[in-house]
């Protein structure tokens, strides 16, 4: 029970130390196998992204050096339970983050803040049995495995924007996000009868991707000057990194989950879910 206690402070403390990651679970098991009627779920969740390690590639080359960090997504999700190994999950919510990039002719650097905006995405998981082990007072450990897809999208208006040496007039724009994650990883879980309560610790890989756009030009005025940027499908799908997560299934019917997510991308997700 100590060990048990000790693996989820410690997956707990790793989520938490990297800033805040982005989710594979919530809740990582089958709801048809968790659940005794519909297969149904009610979650929250929030995703926080800190930074991601590369910048943007940018295929129109109208700007350079696009980065995009502190992500923040906020949501409520509806899983559903397609059979006994597989969740397929809605989403929509809002979200906001930050993006900087240089000007291809002065390369001077412009900073965007952007209002909060819709945000939805649609998730796959699926997690199979894989076998049983002792882990001595422990007892039995049932072990899994599993995958996670998924993708988002989102419309933001942009609230404020600033660039060296300069002082700026009549911001205005809108951008457009896609993102998403594809994830493996190995689970196993651990019951505390005593507590009628189940600890799903799991550790896995990631990839993760992200475009970027304007669907409206990002437009200012500089010294009484109107000035225009446009973005043409900037992305970056190099970010590969390492995942932990803990599903704990309070009861039957309600899970927390956290995730945390590292190297390519800094970030971690919270979430909960009641079950029917």
């Amino acid at each position: 029970m100590r060990k048990v206690v000790s693996l989820a402070l410690a997956v707990l403390f790793l989520g938490y130390a990297s800033v805040f990651a982005g989710g594979s679970g919530n809740c990582i098991e089958p709801l048809k196998t968790t659940t005794d009627r519909y297969a149904l779920g009610a979650a929250f969740g929030y995703n926080y992204v800190g930074a991601r390690l590369l910048d943007l590639y940018n295929y129109g080359n109208d700007e350079k050096n696009i980065h995009i960090d502190a992500i923040s997504q906020v949501y409520g999700q509806v899983p559903i339970g397609l059979n006994e190994n597989m969740n397929l999950t809605v989403r929509v919510g809002s979200s906001t983050y930050d993006m900087q990039f240089r000007d291809k002719d002065s390369d001077e650097k412009i900073s965007i803040d952007v209002k909060s905006g819709i945000y939805a995405g649609i998730a796959l998981g699926a997690q199979y049995p894989w076998g049983e082990v002792s882990v001595g007072n422990m007892g039995m450990l049932d072990i899994g495995y599993g995958f996670n897809t998924q993708a988002n999208a989102a419309l933001n208006d942009v609230k404020n924007i600033t660039r060296d040496n300069s002082t700026l007039t009549n911001e205005d724009g809108t951008l457009y996000t896609f993102d998403g994650e594809n994830s493996v990883f190995i689970t196993c879980k651990y019951d505390i009868e005593k507590l009628k309560t189940s600890l799903v610790p799991y550790i896995g890989v990631y990839q993760s991707w992200i475009t970027t756009g304007t669907a409206d030009s990002i437009t200012y005025t500089r010294n009484k000057a109107e000035v225009s940027h446009d973005i043409v499908g900037a992305f970056d799908a190099l970010a590969f990194g390492l995942l932990l997560g803990m599903d704990i299934d309070i009861t039957k019917y309600a899970t927390i989950n956290i995730e945390g997510r590292f190297i390519g991308e800094t970030a971690v997700t919270t979430g909960a879910t009641v079950k029917f």
